[in-house]
């Protein structure tokens, strides 16, 4: 569940208290320490998305979670996170995953109560739109854009409410 204090559009109390929380595991890589041998200001990437269902409405969280590497942290930065907040329309259209459930139509803005990475990292994304498509089966769910099918990532599911994690991806600033 989310742990969070601030005052975003999260579903805890109704939809998605019940779902484990896949930020857990997102950890430093070792492969993020350095660029093909460059020591690089840097961090392991991640992104994580929850949504559920309020009323009629969907609404959550996305987040992007850095996690620095000893170059980035030598220089001053620690941890940090861009948080959105989000809502999204829930349909049936799920675009190229065939064999999905239903479909999200997100549209987010930053939250800058709950974000802790510094401005410049976000600046020109402090909105955004996707469309998901959203498999779910046994309790897991793995969201795919909807465009493409492409995987975006995978977490747990519930009735009204799903998350995900994206896998790890190593970037330099």
């Amino acid at each position: 569940a989310d742990t969070d204090a601030d005052t975003d559009a999260d579903t805890d109390a109704d939809t998605d208290a019940d779902l484990t929380d896949p930020r857990a595991g997102a950890t430093a890589l070792e492969a993020c320490e350095d660029a093909d041998g460059t020591a690089l200001p840097g961090a392991t990437s991640y992104f994580y998305g929850s949504y559920g269902q309020v009323g009629d409405e969907w609404t959550g969280i996305e987040e992007w979670i850095l996690k620095v590497n000893t170059t980035w942290e030598d220089a001053g930065q620690s941890d940090c996170v861009v948080q959105w907040n989000a809502v999204a329309t829930y349909s049936d259209e799920t675009g190229a995953c065939g064999t999905c459930d239903y479909g999200l139509a997100v549209s987010a803005s930053v939250n800058l109560a709950g974000t802790t990475c510094p401005e410049g990292l976000y600046e020109g994304d402090e909105t955004f739109s996707v469309d998901y498509a959203v498999d779910t089966s046994d309790g897991a769910a793995t969201f795919y854009f909807a465009g493409s099918g492409n995987v975006v990532g995978s977490g747990d599911s519930i009735d009204r409410a799903a998350n995900f994690l994206t896998d790890p991806t190593c970037v330099y600033f």
